[in-house]
């Protein structure tokens, strides 16, 4: 479902780009390519410096409102913070639109490092992204109905104008000041905000609204000639189907409308102009700005001067790195198709023509715009961490430089590509992923931007050489002057690696890594267990996980599925070279099956590549590990334990091990002790993160029994690791007519033959929500975690759990859940929840 809401999302988005792009032409049907240029330059310095200042001062209300934010979810941050988040996040956001998704993953990842609660980041953003909203309808209210404009007749619409709509939004906004002074809940993540709150965020985002308005019309040559708030009321029309295009910051659409609309007041070469400076000023160059601010924690770490900002951009920054060198190379690459685009200067190529051949102009051209596209595919691969992507962008951004000055001496473009290369030469570090980059992965959202860009490319060269009548002999004409023939070749060699990047696609091999999980897999499995330091592992052997492997089968993620979660559970196993590329790997399996990534009971080796694809990471509880080498029942502290081992020794209890060959001879004496100690719990067979007893499995591993009168009371099957890093136990059965502390006896047994055994550590496993803080500034998960594990004993004894485990003096190292989405934790957890159980029907058996 959610992978059909994708492609539909996806074709709904082409078809209005489509439409607009259509639609534009036809309104330019009396212009040219010149007409735009020669409006664009006709703008005076003094109106592009008033509106770069009217820019600024957008953003800076941008930043109050998030202020606002802050103080309505009861939140304080130092300045810089907010400053630094809320103009990183409305920058990115507005160039991708205001979805409630655009901005909030650079929200929630920052506000959650800096240990916001849960429930308050929830509400800080739906905070932001309501302001936008009610802003906007109140804007419309208020200039539609007072300022209507006339819908122009070619819409064949139902209203002459807009002032019905204007009244209606008048009264969704006075709904939503007396939603503030009563009704203060309409479910479970919204609050509307204080009656005093809600006044402020209107009237702020208002007055916001109206300055990003008037930085395009002081960019209009004609301004006059319009009323500046029947300018706010078409500006407003333009951005609410911008936003309901589902395009990125609505382009093409948001064009059309304000095309359209403002062609009753002023010529349409004179609106594309300014829209054209409006793009660059009000929604380029902040973008740019922020990628710098992030970038600049490549230079920030070598200035000992900045220790505080250097801690700051190397705690949050540095997994967006390649996130910005891919936004960096995909503008790159638009840059190089539109150069190639639209006609050079002549008198650039006339001096190039003094030094080299026609030739050298013509294939310079050609690569060029080859280069872009390539570079356009490449930021997905650089994105994506991709150790191939890396070097050929280089040598791809190179080549760019060296054409853009060949064809026409675009020393512009060719600085913009240099200072890409030198961000990315640096930042060889960050692309540690082995893996094809021309053949990766590539996302619905990843094919529409390639789509518009391309596209839009394409399209403003026909535009451009509209005047130029097709022939047959246009692409055989080579001639300094003649930029048309050029632009035809370079389209067409757009369109045959278009062809030939999709064949690679279709062509390649699919792999089908779903339930993998007996024969071959097993007995690869079992080998990659030999180099493993973890006993967890060896709960692949229980064969009912699917596996994935890296692409040398020499380490594995084991997983289940649960309603919309694919959940690894631990760590990938096996050869660490190949880790990295198997979580991505992972990572990029869940998204094409529209499922969400989780990694259950992770420990800290890996949170570095779990944090770099964007996944959240949180503390679930604690893991107890018994240095053996250490551990004996000798001093004060081990006064318990001795008393329990020699109590049940005197009591004619004894320890042994059964080894591979005895254990069929026990096998049923086993099940019975099993079946009874499930009666006794009144419980059932935990799945997934715990064996269960099934004698294939059980065939697997020693068995530690204790045994009385020549009876086994109790047992455990043991897990171990080949280089005897670690021993630990699955199973804990035993007979309800045991000796008390029959298991703690098994535990103190276990741990000294491993001891004799030369192990180093015995893991006890994990003590749930144990080590998780509740204090008052900690996020609300925390809280509610700390509470749990100190008064949830009704449901689970958390804190005697955490008590028995420290008899034996381990250290307790952190565990931890890994999910994507940035507000889907509830359902991850009732999916592992549901996973862990056996299925729900185990659920409601209990």
């Amino acid at each position: 479902m959610k992978k059909k809401s994708k492609i539909f999302s996806f074709s709904l988005s082409i078809l209005f780009f489509i439409a607009a792009i259509i639609l534009i032409q036809n309104e330019l049907a009396n212009y040219s390519y010149r007409d735009i240029k020669n409006a664009v330059s006709e703008i005076k310095g003094d109106m592009i410096f008033l509106s770069v200042l009217l820019s600024i001062f957008s953003y800076i209300l941008l930043i109050f409102l998030d202020s606002l934010a802050l103080r309505h979810t009861g939140l304080n941050f130092e300045y810089y913070k907010i400053i630094f988040v809320s103009f990183v996040s409305r920058a990115f956001g507005n160039n991708l639109g205001i979805s409630a998704l655009s901005s909030s993953a650079i929200r929630f990842r920052f506000y959650s490092l800096w240990g916001v609660p849960y429930n308050k980041i929830i509400k800080l953003i739906t905070f932001c992204y309501s302001t936008s909203w009610i802003g906007l309808i109140a804007t419309g209210g208020f200039a539609f109905t007072f300022w209507p404009v006339m819908i122009p007749s070619k819409f064949d619409f139902f209203l002459e104008d807009n002032r019905e709509i204007g009244i209606i939004f008048i009264l969704l906004t006075l709904c939503y000041v007396l939603f503030s002074m009563g009704w203060k809940y309409i479910n479970l993540h919204f609050e509307f905000p204080s009656l005093p709150i809600s006044l402020v965020q209107i009237s702020l985002s208002v007055f916001e609204w109206s300055v990003a308005g008037s930085v395009l019309y002081v960019l209009l040559p004609s301004s006059s000639k319009i009323h500046f708030f029947t300018f706010i009321s078409i500006f407003v029309t333009g951005q609410l189907i911008g936003i309901i295009s589902n395009l990125p910051g609505g382009i093409g659409a948001f064009e059309f409308i304000m095309i359209s609309f403002l062609s009753q007041f002023i010529s349409v070469h004179e609106i594309l102009s300014g829209l054209i400076l409006y793009r660059v000023i009000y929604y380029l160059l902040p973008l740019f700005f922020a990628v710098v601010l992030l970038g600049a924690y490549e230079v920030s770490i070598k200035k000992e001067s900045f220790s505080g900002l250097t801690n700051f951009f190397d705690s949050f920054i540095a997994p967006f790195i390649p996130v910005l060198l891919a936004a960096g190379m995909f503008s790159g690459g638009f840059i190089m198709l539109l150069s190639g685009s639209t006609p050079s200067e002549l008198w650039r190529i006339e001096w190039l023509g003094r030094f080299f051949p026609i030739a050298t102009l013509e294939v310079s051209h050609f690569i060029g715009s080859i280069t872009g596209f390539l570079l356009l595919i490449l930021a997905t691969g650089i994105k994506r961490r991709l150790n191939s992507a890396y070097f050929i962008s280089i040598f791809l951004l190179i080549m760019g430089i060296i054409s853009s000055l060949l064809k026409g001496l675009d020393y512009e473009e060719a600085f913009i590509l240099f200072v890409i290369l030198l961000l990315l030469i640096p930042s060889k570090k960050h692309f540690y992923r082995k893996a094809s980059s021309l053949i990766s992965y590539l996302s619905v959202n990843g094919i529409l931007l390639i789509f518009l860009a391309t596209a839009s490319a394409i399209w403003i060269g026909i535009f451009s050489y509209k005047h130029v009548e097709y022939s047959r002999d246009l692409w055989w004409q080579f001639e300094i002057k003649k930029n048309a023939p050029r632009f035809l070749r370079s389209t067409l060699g757009i369109a045959l690696a278009t062809i030939f990047y999709a064949l690679t696609k279709i062509m390649k091999p699919v792999t089908d890594y779903t339930m993998e999980n007996s024969g071959e897999g097993i007995e690869d499995a079992r080998k990659i267990l030999m180099t493993s330091p973890k006993t967890y592992s060896n709960l692949v052997l229980m064969g009912d996980k699917s596996i994935v492997f890296d692409k040398d089968r020499d380490s594995f993620i084991m997983y289940g599925v649960s309603g919309k979660s694919m959940i690894a559970m631990g760590d990938p196993v096996g050869n660490s070279e190949g880790i990295s590329e198997l979580i991505w790997l992972f990572y990029e399996i869940a998204m094409k099956s529209g499922k969400r990534v989780v990694f259950y009971e992770v420990g800290t080796e890996y949170l570095n590549y779990y944090l770099d694809i964007g996944l959240n990471v949180l503390k679930i509880g604690e893991e107890a590990a018994v240095n053996l080498v250490e551990f004996s029942l000798v001093g004060g502290s081990r006064k318990g334990l001795r008393y329990t081992y020699n109590k049940l020794q005197k009591d004619g209890c004894s320890f042994r091990i059964i080894e591979h060959m005895e254990i069929e001879s026990v096998m049923d004496e086993l099940k019975e002790i099993s079946d009874g100690w499930l009666d006794l719990k009144k419980g059932s067979e935990k799945k997934f993160s715990l064996g269960s007893f099934d004698k294939d499995y059980i065939k697997n591993f020693r068995i530690g029994v204790i045994e009385k009168e020549g009876k086994i009371m109790a047992f455990s099957n043991l897990w171990e690791t080949s280089n005897k890093n670690e021993l630990s136990v699955d199973l804990m059965r035993y007979r309800p007519s045991s000796p008390d502390s029959v298991m703690e006896f098994l535990f103190i047994n276990l741990m000294l033959w491993g001891k004799e055994n030369d192990y180093k550590w015995f893991n006890l496993g994990m003590a749930p929500l144990s080590g998780i803080e509740g204090r008052e500034l900690s996020t609300f998960w925390n809280r509610f975690g700390n509470f749990v594990f100190n008064l949830g004993g009704h449901f689970y004894n958390f804190k005697g759990l955490r008590s028995y485990k420290d008899k034996f003096s381990p250290l307790w190292h952190p565990k931890y859940i890994v999910f994507s989405g940035d507000l889907s934790l509830l359902n991850v957890l009732k999916d592992v929840y549901v996973l862990v159980s056996g299925g729900v029907k185990e659920i409601i058996k209990k």
